[in-house]
């Protein structure tokens, strides 16, 4: 029996599209009950009487009051207005699933091309030296002995650890640990929006096309792993809000996969917990009290599992404080950081200035960027605030509120934070916050793309364009290039090779990763010698240099010792990279003026 059709004039507007007409099915137990916000769980009435919701080949004609589970033209309605599952037929399945495997396509080549091998800077040198050691017991004492950061990554530095003796340690393998996190994490997402038909492609590519994700998943550092756990978090975390008041068997499952990825988050990073604290709490407070009651019950070992975790990584994060570890101190935590943050996360970050060069100029960097950023600006403002309208027009926008607010409060105690310790707060500290920026951006996209019109069409495809952009720049423009140790010791180790003297101004872990000694070498013979925050006095009582090589006198220089040596003892400028400088001891037969001016801006 062929469904009826009925003229949708009284229903026009449906997520922001207009009906002419649409197959009505009035199947009982095609769908028993629907979700309808704040009027309750209202029966549909159906004729079909076959199949049920998700899986109809029939069609249910929307109401003013029934939102969320109705079928428009053979799709199911979510509770943000997104069209779901398709009819059950094989050219229906393939329209529909189509844009979802393709999206999951481009989420696994993502990592391919984001990763390169380029020197490790500072933080991945770090975590190489630390995944080398040959033993856990070596591993657990260089992390105690350094009592930096990594301390406070548990999960991630055990990982690389384990990852390092099976993969080795070049650079290209170090940072695809994290392209197996990522496509987990984005599996786990797009198989929860896969019912969101022709939708879901706009999640996915604004997954897959993030340049946020893009700039994390070519480093040798935790914020991947963040950025995963984040994604499957969010995705428990919809599915426990959309099953409505009443709970069912989906719920135990989402409660299952919120553990996990709540026990990976947390395990990543301190961050990364009160990321996550933050995410269950507001979980908790958004559940109806019967849910929460009926999750107890049923879900109940998930719950303690996860709050025994909990505490015992609080504990060990205490204690990590205690012994004082902590990220470098370098720079404070003010407004221009907020901007920066969100600069990071809406994708801006390609289309600009490269780190160093921001670090060097300040503001005066973006002059010359104005004009793309500007572009971008006024694309990623229209898309964001056409999410957002998807989001307050949603029948779930007071629980999404209430984990938001849980959210905002964990972001402004870590800027307070940042600013009370003087402690620089930047994007990679908020990357599970990715998720739910990528989720109100592919929002955006999906209810402009929907509406039809060729203008918002074109408004989409221009923002996906420098997306893709702003993505390619970060992998492959020199000037997001990032300090390259790797050049800087092959120049110290051909000094030592002829027999000079090199101060090293720069991170030690660097140099001891690309095979610079980190002893004198027999005999007592000292001609490499590690520098950081010296004072004059301490570089009177050392060897005289003949060549000295220098980087982020912010960190490594911060009294300027370096450079008034450098001006004062007569070096020229021999070599420049990325994040380094380097310097050479001019003979005194040639020094025919003081050499080396200006050395205390390098």
């Amino acid at each position: 029996m062929r469904p009826k059709r009925f003229h949708a004039a009284p229903y026009r507007r449906f997520g922001g599209r207009t009906l002419a007409g649409v197959d009505v099915c009035t199947c009982r137990s095609c769908v028993p009950e629907v979700r309808s916000g704040n009027h309750g769980r209202t029966p549909i009435a159906c004729e079909l009487n076959r199949y049920r919701l998700g899986n109809a080949g029939c069609a249910i004609k929307r109401s003013p009051t029934n939102l969320a589970g109705t079928v428009l033209g053979g799709r199911v309605i979510n509770s943000h207005g997104v069209m779901l599952l398709p009819v059950r037929n094989f050219a229906s399945m393939v329209r529909c699933q189509f844009p979802v495997c393709l999206g999951l396509v481009l989420c696994l080549i993502a990592p391919l091309l984001a990763i390169s091998d380029a020197s490790l800077w500072i933080d991945e040198a770090l975590t190489a030296v630390k995944a080398q050691q040959p033993t856990l017991s070596d591993w657990w004492r260089a992390m105690v002995q350094e009592r930096a950061s990594d301390l406070q990554m548990p999960l991630y530095m055990l990982y690389m650890w384990g990852y390092e003796k099976v993969f080795g340690s070049d650079e290209w393998v170090l940072r695809a640990a994290n392209a197996p996190l990522f496509v987990a994490g984005a599996i786990c997402f797009l198989r929860r929006i896969a019912r969101l038909g022709t939708g879901g492609m706009a999640f996915a590519v604004a997954v897959a096309l993030s340049p946020f994700a893009w700039a994390y998943l070519n480093e040798a550092r935790p914020y991947a792993m963040a950025m995963a756990a984040g994604l499957v978090v969010y995705s428990a975390l919809v599915q426990l809000l959309e099953e409505g008041a009443e709970p069912s068997r989906n719920c135990v499952g989402a409660v299952a996969l919120f553990s996990i990825g709540g026990f990976i988050l947390s395990g990543s990073s301190l961050l990364g917990m009160v990321w996550f604290t933050a995410a269950l709490v507001g979980t908790a407070w958004a559940l109806p009290a019967q849910k929460m009651k009926w999750l107890a019950r049923q879900a109940g070992v998930w719950i303690w599992i996860t709050l025994v975790w909990l505490g015992a990584l609080g504990l060990y994060y205490v204690w990590t404080v205690l012994v004082g570890a902590r990220g470098t101190a370098v720079g404070g935590t003010a407004w221009k950081n907020v901007v920066f943050v969100f600069y990071e996360l809406l994708g801006f970050a390609g289309l600009g200035p490269g780190r160093l060069e921001i670090r060097a100029s300040g503001f005066d960097a973006f002059r010359a960027h104005l004009l793309p950023l500007g572009i971008y600006a006024v694309l990623v403002g229209v898309v964001a605030i056409e999410g957002i309208r998807s989001v307050l027009g949603s029948a779930l926008k007071r629980e999404v509120a209430k984990v938001c607010v849980c959210l905002a409060i964990a972001g402004a105690a870590l800027f307070c934070l940042g600013w009370a310790v003087h402690w620089r707060v930047l994007g990679r500290h908020f990357a599970p916050i990715w998720v739910p920026v990528g989720v109100v951006l592919g929002l955006g996209m999906q209810r402009l793309w929907s509406r039809g019109a060729p203008v918002l069409r074109a408004i989409v495809v221009a923002f996906v364009v420098l997306m893709a952009v702003s993505c390619a720049q970060l992998r492959f423009s020199a000037r997001h290039a990032r300090d390259d140790y790797r050049q800087a010791a092959f120049a110290a180790k051909s000094a030592l090779a002829h027999g000079k003297v090199v101060w090293w101004n720069a991170d030690p872990s660097g140099a001891k990763y690309y095979g610079l000694p980190d002893a004198p070498e027999p005999g007592g013979t000292v001609r490499l010698v590690y520098l950081a925050n010296p004072t004059s006095e301490d570089l009177a009582r050392m060897v005289a240099p003949d060549v000295i090589i220098a980087s982020r006198p912010d960190v490594y220089d911060n009294q300027g010792a370096v450079a008034r040596y450098v001006s004062s003892a007569g070096f020229e400028l021999v070599q420049k990279w990325p994040g380094f400088i380097v310097w050479r001891a001019i003979p005194p037969r040639d020094r025919a003026a003081p050499a080396g001016r200006g050395a205390q801006h390098y």
